[in-house]
């Protein structure tokens, strides 16, 4: 039985990844416990923590599952040797690699100069084989410590089911097909001709079928050989058919492109060839029935500039067009170049200042059509029009660049934010909702509703409105009003639906039983991904995996080390050559709200103030925040200058997250041993790293690990991890 959440729409929440770094500044020493980590983490949730090593898995580029897929092609080639066997379990050559290569894509996306990070060099596969080999015996050490049953796990899984369901559903069924066909028809423009015969959405059907037979004996007319032009002026209801000239006339749209009309006259337009005629079809404005003249690539976007010269009460529109072409002179010739006439000499005093330039001009965009013409005409970059007259004045038009068609990835965004305005994305979402309904098996009992809301059950085009006032716990919202495969529909389920439902109060009780199916179905489609879907089975197997690394990692590493405080203080006797502090510059930090704050601190010491005398003073002071910091190795570059200073020094006022502050250096502060308590977080690190080999090395005796180095394949990680 699948719960509904009835919240009308479903809207993912992209998952936060904490990070834990070190600070030199403050001698705070944290881990992210990333695969393969030691150190404890302290998230605020363990859904948070899950994703920390989730985070992780998926850079290591889903191996369990991936293993599935890989040995349906791989297991029928005798050539394809073992490269290691845990838990009777085989990794064969051609899997390894696929796992490897995509591991060392992912690893060098996430090293890119822009993210941050510094290049890491490509991990060998000796390396790689033993990090997955520790990554599948944690996994499977969990799953038969049951840690997989954990309710709290379980709910772990639900909710990120839930979360990513609708999204993923969107994507791949509603959005993204829409998506695709949009693109792939923009890529062509068609000079479209049409006749409309009017008729309402909700029409009689005797009104229906008059309009139809209208246009029916048009098409006979056209069929006999009249001219679609004059038969468009005589009868379309098309008002821009009347024009003798211009958009419209005689029914001619001219070129068009899809977004810009409605989907079954877009449907229609794509779907015949130059010269002929479509048969009739209706939209929400009647009959039509359209023919194609042309279809060309479309034309891609321009970025120009203009120069533009536009006539007063002392200059006529003759003596406007005479400077412009004066201007193009000096332009041709070479003695002016096109930014600085514009910024001399242009009337558009919003465009001069940049020279000239207007922006990106779209092939449909609303401009007079001899401006766009000319604009559109204008072949390589630096050319410039003949001078164009508009209503608005005499033009000279540079071409700054021509655009070129953007790739599917990255006009997807752009596309998806156009369509989810269409009325065809709820179309397809009730086709979808439909089919599985029909699939599933659906029905809900309208009749009840209706006697639940008004005590007849005839109420069927009355309002929705008293079902809202139905509250939960009352025994009549536990009876079954629906089912939808094996989920039972109740009266309380969908009185919660017109509680949270915008629209669905002001909704007859018959139209909102259809939408709430729709809806319900919608969700349960999108639930029931899993089942159907290789990539979603996959994603979920992948977080499933990072909850079972992350629950085995707290409960048989983290937690036990952490706590084995004769163990760790056995690191910290045997190892206290690691936890020691290297010289140290000691700082007193300063911090407000504005410099005005801080200028009188730093006037003292340059009066002669000392840094002690400077401390005493900030103490006092409510508007100044004082701390103090030891800095050594590595800093930030804000904090690089005071490393540098002389005591008693200061260095700022600096912008540090929006507040203003001052950097005085105190002094220096010799190397020194660590106590246990300061280096605590340092020596549980170092006793978890040791003492998870412990756990993986009675791992692999108890699952009887063997791996075949010889067996790895030639991979070269450099290639691997490229980037075009």
């Amino acid at each position: 039985m699948i719960d509904f959440v009835p919240s009308g729409r479903l809207t993912a929440r992209s998952p936060a990844y904490r990070t834990h770094t070190f600070d030199a500044s403050m001698d705070v020493h944290t881990v992210s416990p990333m695969f393969g980590g030691s150190t404890s983490p302290a998230p605020s949730s363990r859904f948070a923590q899950a994703l920390l090593v989730f985070g992780t898995l998926l850079a290591m580029s889903a191996w369990t599952t991936g293993a599935a897929i890989a040995q349906e092609s791989s297991r029928d080639e005798a050539s394809d040797p073992v490269v290691a066997v845990i838990a009777g379990d085989t990794l064969t050559q051609s899997e390894f690699t696929a796992w490897y290569e995509r591991s060392a894509t992912s690893v060098s996306s996430a090293n890119q100069p822009d993210a941050g990070t510094a290049d890491a060099a490509p991990e060998s596969p000796s390396d790689f084989l033993k990090r997955y080999v520790d990554f599948r015996l944690k996994v499977q050490a969990a799953r038969d410590a049951g840690l997989d049953t954990l309710a709290s796990l379980q709910q772990e899984i639900d909710s990120y089911r839930r979360q990513i369901a609708r999204p993923t559903l969107m994507r791949k069924e509603i959005l993204g097909p829409i998506v695709r066909t949009m693109y792939d028809r923009r890529a062509e423009e068609i000079d479209v001709s049409h006749i409309l015969i009017a008729v309402e959405s909700d029409a009689s059907p005797s009104d229906t079928l008059t309009a139809y037979r209208e246009l029916e004996s048009i098409v006979d007319s056209l069929a006999g050989g009249a001219s679609f032009a004059e038969m468009a002026r005589r009868n379309s209801d098309d008002p821009s058919a009347k024009r003798e000239n211009g958009p419209g006339a005689g029914g001619r749209l001219g070129y068009m492109t899809a977004g810009r009309l409605v989907e079954p006259f877009e449907d229609a337009m794509y779907a015949i060839s130059v010269g002929e005629r479509s048969d009739i079809f209706r939209t929400q404005y009647g009959f039509h029935v359209l023919r194609v003249h042309d279809r060309r690539e479309r034309t891609q976007p321009v970025r120009i500039a203009h120069i533009l010269i536009r006539p007063d009460s002392t200059t006529d529109s003759t003596a406007a067009r005479a400077k412009a072409d004066s201007l193009r002179t000096l332009l041709t010739s070479g003695e002016a170049r096109f930014d600085s006439l514009a910024t001399r000499h242009s009337d558009d005093t919003r465009t001069a200042r940049r020279g000239g330039e207007l922006g990106v001009l779209q092939p449909g965009q609303n401009v007079p059509a001899a401006f766009r013409e000319a604009a559109f005409d204008l072949e390589e970059a630096g050319d410039v029009s003949p001078v164009v007259s508009t209503r608005f004045g005499a033009h000279l038009i540079q071409l700054l660049e021509r655009k070129e068609r953007p790739s599917f990835e990255e006009a997807y965004d752009e596309l998806s934010s156009t369509v989810s305005r269409m009325p065809r994305v709820e179309n397809r979402e009730q086709e979808v909702a439909r089919r599985f309904m029909k699939q599933q098996g659906a029905s809900i009992d309208t009749s009840a509703l209706a006697a639940a809301a008004y005590g007849s059950p005839e109420a069927l085009d009355s309002l929705a409105a008293p079902l809202a006032r139905m509250g939960a716990g009352e025994a009549d919202t536990d009876a079954q009003v629906g089912v939808l495969g094996d989920s039972t529909i109740t009266l309380g389920r969908v009185a919660q639906y017109v509680r949270s439902t915008r629209g669905a109060r002001q909704q007859t009780i018959r139209d909102l039983a259809s939408d709430f199916m729709d809806d319900y179905a919608i969700q349960l489609a999108a639930l029931s991904l899993e089942e159907r879907d290789p990539d979603v089975r996959r994603k979920m197997d992948e977080y499933r995996d990072g909850l079972l690394l992350f629950e085995f990692m707290q409960e048989r590493v983290w937690t036990p080390a952490s706590q084995d405080t004769a163990a760790l203080r056995r690191t910290y006797r045997e190892h206290a050559d690691r936890y020691r502090y290297p010289e140290r510059v000691r700082v007193l930090r300063l911090t407000a709200s504005a410099d005005s704050n801080l200028t009188p601190y730093a006037e003292q010491l340059e009066s002669g103030g000392t840094s002690v005398d400077l401390a005493a003073s900030v103490s006092a002071d409510s508007l100044v925040q004082a701390d103090t910091l030891f800095l050594a190795d590595s800093v930030p570059e804000r904090q690089q200058a005071v490393m540098d200073a002389a005591d008693d020094t200061a260095v700022g006022p600096v912008d540090v997250n929006g507040r203003r502050v001052l950097y005085v250096r105190t002094g220096t502060v010799p190397p020194r041993e660590m106590t246990f308590d300061e280096a605590r977080s340092r020596v549980i690190r170092d006793y978890q790293d040791a003492y998870e080999q412990e756990v993986l090395s009675r791992l692999r005796n108890q699952y009887e690990v063997r791996t075949f180095p010889e067996n790895l394949p030639d991979v070269d990680a450099t290639a691997s991890t490229s980037t075009p």
